[in-house]
């Protein structure tokens, strides 16, 4: 027997226009799609006292503001909401620098949710919040009576309950007038022992009489109830037979008695004895077999669509259950083996969020008529190369022959030949060694090259006044890689994945599990005084960001990444080479 916990949900509001200057509201939202079952059912009300005609509509755009967030990247309920009250403090601390303050010390407000029979509850203000259960009555809201509001920066809302909730279970959640007035008039008694709830057995135990009483206020209630899911059992059923039928059902689903074929009168008049007739009539009967066979046929693979329907809804159920990593193979797997496009936009959804995957749009800094090579952030100045030239932010440019260029102190450095490069505009020599000089690096002056087709590693020790030691290899590999950055470690990028290596020795491999699947990455980038690392994905047009445990921690895609050559970072902006145009983005 499966059994799932259900909620009754009433909405029961008093004398609404009768105190002049107080408005209140109550918010249910119930989940409408997979994705927002793993945040349960949303409930919030609220009262404005003293209210101003400005404020008319203050509670609702508060309701769509912590709605909204509290939605928008669930991963458990509690740490939703605690994110969603930081986004309602800031809103209401935007409300004050816009000179609205008329709602401090006005607003009273709860915030509730729901999700596999657990409490999640906040509140601000005078309103109230009671758990009835076994004729026993918890004040929910007294873990909030010593709280008050901080004003710098400015938090209404402070701190979360939890609870575990039963069958039969009643949330009451009232403004202070109604509170009262139901504590006067003994209703709360009434609702001790209640085992159903619906509009007759409220109207029983809330009398008529209050209409006439002058407050006025409003009462959300949510009670918890046990039932059978038999539409689940259903679909959870093994070894479904499809029905079989006899033929005489058949016969009479295609009304073969109206058409009246007369077979005696044939008989009678000799018209058997046609071999043309005898063929039709056996056509007939073949045809209706034909038909028969295919109603068949057709039932199958109706049950088969149902059986399929199931088992991916349950599997994406369960998959959002998991943590990240785990989640992103199971959905990954289900949509290779799905063509419905509902299926697959619903999959693809979940696994955008799962994996913050944002749409952004970058800010547009230059635009230039060649295309660039390559871009180095360095000493709070941004470099832009080209073949031939170097340029500034301003477009101050220098001609320049390079093959490779690195940030080097307060600089940049380029790589001339395997015996020369230059800095500040001057030519020095380095030892000279035969190796595949595709890309250099530069950390405490020292100098890495990358060969990439064998993942090797050259090293040049800084001796000091640009003398570099004769080079030995750092790392020496096997197999193709596509960069690396230094941040005392080495991380060398391969086409889907990390590997850390530390003092010459690899210490990990890294997959790089996320949504879109990674196919070739191009780039690699991370400093000593960042807690990042940060990918370039070309071909799915994308910035992909990860902590040093490779755990995702944001996605940055746009229509305008359409042929990403490279990044480079500070602190707080990206600055990214598309093409002939440099953007830039906000970080964090």
């Amino acid at each position: 027997m499966v059994i799932i916990k259900t909620m009754r949900i009433f909405e029961l509001h008093f004398n609404p226009d009768s105190e002049q200057g107080n408005i209140f509201e109550t918010f249910v939202h119930q989940p409408t799609n997979i994705y927002e079952k793993r945040g349960g059912y949303f409930f919030s009300a609220g009262e404005l006292e003293k209210s101003i005609p400005e404020n008319k509509h203050f509670l609702e755009k508060l309701n769509a503001c912590i709605k909204k967030n509290y939605y928008s990247n669930i991963q458990h309920p509690e740490k939703s909401l605690s994110n969603t009250l930081k986004k309602a403090n800031e809103y209401l601390a935007e409300q004050v620098k816009k000179e609205n303050v008329h709602w401090l010390g006005n607003l009273n407000y709860a915030i509730a949710a729901i999700k596999n029979s657990e409490l999640f509850f906040t509140k601000t203000g005078s309103m109230k919040a009671l758990l009835i259960r076994a004729g026993e009555i918890t004040d929910l809201s007294q873990s909030f009576n010593n709280q008050e509001i901080e004003p710098y920066p400015l938090r209404i809302f402070l701190s979360i309950i939890t609870g575990k909730l039963a069958e039969n279970d009643l949330i009451l959640i009232l403004n202070k007038n109604i509170y009262e007035l139901f504590e006067k008039e003994e209703i709360l008694k009434r609702f001790k022992n209640i085992t159903e709830l619906n509009e007759e057995k409220i109207n029983q135990l809330i009398p008529s009489s209050l209409k006439n009483k002058k407050v006025s206020g409003f009462c959300l209630l949510v009670f918890l109830k046990n039932h059978e899911d038999k539409s689940k059992k259903i679909i959870n059923k093994k070894n479904n037979d499809f029905k079989k039928l006899n033929f005489s059902d058949f016969f009479k689903r295609f009304s073969f008695k109206k058409k009246k074929l007369k077979i005696p009168n044939f008989l009678e008049k000799g018209i058997l004895k046609k071999k043309f007739n005898k063929k039709k009539l056996i056509l007939i009967f073949l045809l209706l077999f034909l038909i028969f066979v295919g109603y068949l046929f057709r039932q199958k693979e109706i049950q088969k669509n149902k059986q399929k329907t199931a088992y991916f809804q349950e599997q994406i159920i369960k998959a959002q259950e998991l943590d990240t990593e785990e989640a992103n193979i199971v959905l990954q797997e289900l949509l290779t083996k799905t063509n419905d496009k509902n299926f697959i936009k619903e999959i693809e959804d979940i696994l955008k969020n799962i994996n913050n995957l944002e749409i952004v749009e970058p800010k547009l800094l230059l635009s230039f008529e060649q295309n660039l090579s390559d871009i180095i952030y360095i000493n709070n100045q941004l470099y832009l190369f080209f073949p031939n030239k170097a340029c500034n932010l301003q477009k101050e440019c220098t001609e320049i022959e390079y093959k490779l260029v690195t940030p080097y102190l307060n600089s940049f450095l380029a790589f001339l030949s395997p015996e020369k490069i230059s800095f500040a505009n001057e030519i020095y020599s380095i030892p000279s060694f035969d190796f595949n000089f595709d890309q250099i690096y530069s950390y405490y002056s020292s100098l890495y090259f990358l060969d990439k087709n064998n993942c090797s590693i050259l090293f040049y020790q800084n001796l000091g006044n640009l003398n570099w030691q004769k080079p030995i290899y750092w790392i020496k590999q096997n197999h193709p890689c596509n960069d690396l950055a230094i941040d005392g470690s080495i991380w060398v990028l391969k086409d889907n994945s990390v590997d850390l290596f530390y003092q010459k020795e690899l210490i990990q491999s890294f997959p790089i599990n996320t949504f879109p699947a990674v196919n070739k990455l191009s780039q690699i980038e991370t400093n000593k005084d960042t807690n990042y690392l940060y990918f370039l994905d070309p071909e799915n047009k994308r910035i992909i960001i990860t902590n040093k445990k490779l755990e995702i921690i944001k996605q940055l895609q746009s229509e305008k990444f359409d042929q990403l050559k490279k990044i480079a970072i500070n602190k707080n902006k990206m600055f990214i080479a598309n093409k002939n145009k440099v953007y830039e983005l906000e970080l964090f």
